[in-house]
């Protein structure tokens, strides 16, 4: 088995919510993100948690892209 698998299927499911997130964002911002009905009202996910949700996708993505975690200097002991 390819030792990256995990990580292209991985890559890809993140970057499917990443799309969603986005979609999400730009509905929010087009003034899509509450409505009523009749005399029920409802409300979407707020932007900042959207924004901040797009943060987190975007970092794993980065670093599932690269191969993991980098590590940049160690000072021995």
């Amino acid at each position: 088995m390819f030792p990256y698998a995990s990580n292209v299927t991985e890559l890809e499911r993140l970057t499917e919510e990443l799309a969603v997130i986005r979609g999400a964002i730009a509905a929010i911002r087009t003034g899509s993100q509450s409505y009523s009905v009749g005399t029920r009202s409802f409300t979407k996910a707020d932007l900042a948690s959207l924004c901040e949700q797009e943060t987190l996708v975007n970092s794993r993505i980065g670093r599932l892209s690269r191969g993991g975690i980098r590590i940049q200097q160690i000072i021995p002991l």
